[in-house]
Parts: structure tokens; C-alpha cells; sequence
């Protein structure tokens, strides 16, 4: 008998603390940024137009680990319907350059490394850069002023992450992945494009 009874006593308090609730407690903070991760910045390159090489800095949003992959992508022109046209870096720009009575064509290059700290674009060119400024009449920006990058984050192979490993070619930086192609290999088509402009 006194063992029903214990058994009782405790089904009557397990059921007691289970229907107990109270009201629900105030939003945590936020979690931290996570993989995969894709931002949108719109950076200018025209701050000195006599030198031939100008740098932009980019710190990460989310956290890098070793193994993780950043892709630069720079809007070089939209489609019929105004889309944006995404070409993977590094990106060549050409224009043609009176020198004295001639033509010659002279080439900017957009490029890219990363660190774990940041992403550092790289604007190069073999003239001053302002023959790259554009005239600036009818929104004639050149390709220094404005020009918008997409920064693509993509886990890689740390064992703290569980996703799909990137191959290594792309980890060497050796990829010619249209941004259309890298949404579709690495199951992006979900993933919020975040504009910090």
C-alpha cells in the first residue's frame, strides 16, 4: 500500500510541475552570423585618379574559419529586364586612351584576397586611374565610382561546421564560378542577400 501511494504522490507531482507554466521571458539576443552569408557592398575606387592602384577594405560579418571561402563578384552591368550581371573576380575593364594622336587601349583589374580578418578589393590598372572615371554625363560612372560587389561566405572544411566541403580549387582562390553557378553548387538560392549601403 505504501508503495501505491508513493507512486501516486509522485505521478500527482510530475503532473503538477508540467501543467505549471508561466509567461514566456523577454527575446534573447541575437545569435551570432552564420554560414553561408552574402553581402552586398558598393564601394569607390576614385579617392587619388593619378595612381594605378587602390585598395578597399571589407570586414567580415560572420566569422571565418580555416577552411571557409570567400567569393567576390562585381556588377559589371544589368540585363534587359535590369537585372544585375554578376562576374566573378578578378574582373578585367577595358578603354581606349588618346596618346597623343593615337588610340591605345589601357585595362583595369579588379581583384581580391581575403584573410580572417577582412577582404581586401583591389583596383589595378597600367594608367592613372582616371582614365577609368568616366565623363560623368548620363550617369557615366566609369568603373571606379560606385561599382557594387557581392561577397559570397561558403563554410568550408572545419570539422566546428557541418556542411558541404569546398573543393579545393576554390580554396585556392582558383575558381571561375559565374555567381549563378556558385549559388546553385552550394544551395544558395534561400540565402538573404544583405546591402550594407
Amino acid at each position: 500500500m505504501k508503495k501505491i501511494a508513493m507512486l501516486f504522490a509522485f505521478v500527482a507531482t510530475t503532473l503538477l510541475a508540467a501543467g505549471c507554466e508561466g509567461p514566456s521571458g523577454p527575446q534573447g539576443p541575437p545569435g551570432p552570423n552564420i554560414f553561408p552569408h552574402v553581402q552586398e557592398v558598393k564601394l569607390s575606387f576614385d579617392q587619388n585618379l593619378e595612381s594605378k592602384f587602390q585598395d578597399q577594405s571589407v570586414k567580415h560579418p560572420v566569422e571565418l574559419y580555416k577552411g571557409d571561402v570567400v567569393l567576390v563578384y562585381v556588377m559589371d552591368s544589368q540585363d534587359s529586364n535590369g537585372n544585375p550581371v554578376w562576374s566573378p573576380l578578378p574582373r578585367r575593364f577595358f578603354v581606349d586612351v588618346l596618346e597623343g594622336s593615337n588610340k591605345v587601349r589601357k585595362e583595369l583589374e579588379y581583384s581580391y584576397v581575403f584573410s580572417p580578418s577582412n577582404v581586401l578589393i583591389e583596383a589595378l590598372a597600367d594608367a592613372p586611374l582616371k582614365h577609368f572615371n568616366g565623363s560623368g554625363k548620363e550617369g557615366d560612372l566609369g568603373y571606379l565610382k560606385n561599382m557594387y560587389f557581392r561577397l559570397v561566405y561558403i563554410p568550408g572544411q572545419d570539422p566546428q561546421r557541418q556542411s558541404n566541403n569546398v573543393s579545393k580549387s576554390v580554396e585556392a582562390g582558383n575558381t571561375t564560378l559565374s555567381y549563378e553557378e556558385a549559388v546553385r553548387k552550394y544551395n544558395l538560392e534561400g540565402v538573404k542577400v544583405v546591402k550594407n549601403y
